[in-house]
């Protein structure tokens, strides 16, 4: 395939890139881990709009409604200074996004919402309890959930629904087995949330795999009908890994060498099974894997190099008509990205 690769915008530290779908078109939206700009990207125009200024601290954004309205933690700044991490809640009334700060969650790092018989719920991992220095890691993090405030004054009550996770870092929200599910992660491992059918139901969880784990997703890699769950290994770290569940348990069937590990996606590109890893040392690239085939019982994989020399944090995959696009931040040189992905005869991936 061709990759065309565009600078969108200079602008310091970008480190969260989440895509919001609004009245059938799809929007990038792009935060800071500094002080700086969130910004959105109209996929199909490329056309820009400054969503708010000078706050920062964003690890991720969720879209709440159609409209477009979203929440956004802010104040997790870097070297781990995010004692006064929060949420807020970001509407548009009126053509002004205006924000609302709905919650005070220290060391907030990601968060997802689900709804329960109609009710929106935010479940947010709080990477540790509390910080002396930016090594220490004896105070564990949880998971904890809370209904989302919608009332104007209101604030968010939360309750834990897992703890004594450390090192709780990564959160994946979508699909496994066919139904709604949560994955989050730390140094305990991979745990998947069990979402309530209604609201007089406990939350419950069960370890998936007990390797540390910075960030994973899910896909059925193979085709064959069956998901496996796609990790990076370690904090912030140096290994690939892919899990197939065979008699019941998850076994490891491929692995990837990578150094700081961080963006991870997963999806289709051109109908294919895919999924995207991006580290921030070493060569700092942005790769694409897609499986070619099992031989002897090894997964051989096209590896496409996207981009080098980027550290990309976070990446997502707008899908156009005729081509697919992946909206990636280099936060390291201030700076967001586009890669426009097309259809050519001759695969230009590499064989690993």
């Amino acid at each position: 395939m061709k990759v065309k690769r565009r600078i969108l915008r200079e602008m310091p530290a970008p480190y969260a890139v989440n895509l919001h779908k609004i009245g059938g078109r799809q929007k990038a939206v792009f935060a800071a881990e500094l002080n700086s700009l969130c910004v959105g990207v109209w996929a199909d125009t490329l056309e820009q709009e400054v969503l708010w200024e000078g706050k920062g601290g964003t690890m991720n954004t969720f879209q709440l409604n159609e409209r477009g309205d979203f929440l956004a933690i802010q104040r997790f700044y870097r070297g781990f200074q995010s004692k006064d991490a929060c949420i807020v809640k970001v509407e548009n009334r009126e053509g002004k996004w205006e924000q609302t700060e709905i919650a005070s969650l220290p060391f907030c790092h990601r968060m997802c919402v689900v709804e329960i018989e109609d009710v929106p719920h935010m479940v947010c991992c709080v990477l540790c309890a509390d910080k002396e220095s930016p090594d220490d890691w004896s105070q564990p993090g949880r998971v904890a959930v809370s209904k989302v405030p919608l009332r104007d004054g209101e604030q968010a009550s939360f309750a834990t629904i897992l703890e004594g996770l450390h090192k709780n870092h990564g959160i994946f929200q979508g699909s496994l087995d066919g139904k709604e599910t949560i994955l989050v992660t730390g140094e305990e491992g991979i745990f998947q949330l069990k979402i309530p059918e209604s609201l007089k139901e406990p939350w419950s969880y069960e370890k998936l795999i007990a390797r540390e784990t910075s960030d994973c997703t899910v896909l059925d890699v193979d085709g064959d009908g069956e998901d496996e769950i796609i990790a990076i290994e370690g904090f912030h770290g140096n290994r690939l890994a892919v899990y197939k569940r065979e008699n019941g348990r998850w076994e490891q069937v491929y692995t990837y060498p990578i150094e700081f590990g961080h963006a991870i996606w997963s999806g289709t590109i051109f109908s294919k099974p895919g999924f995207l890893i991006g580290y921030r040392a070493a060569n700092a690239a942005l790769l694409l894997f897609q499986l070619r085939e099992k031989r002897e019982g090894r997964w051989l994989m096209d590896i496409t190099v996207l981009d080098e020399h980027e550290g990309p944090t976070n990446a997502v995959v707008a899908h156009g008509k005729e081509k697919e696009l992946i909206f990636s931040c280099s936060c390291s040189r201030d700076r967001i990205l586009l890669y426009e992905l097309m259809r050519e005869k001759k695969d230009e991936s590499l064989a690993n």
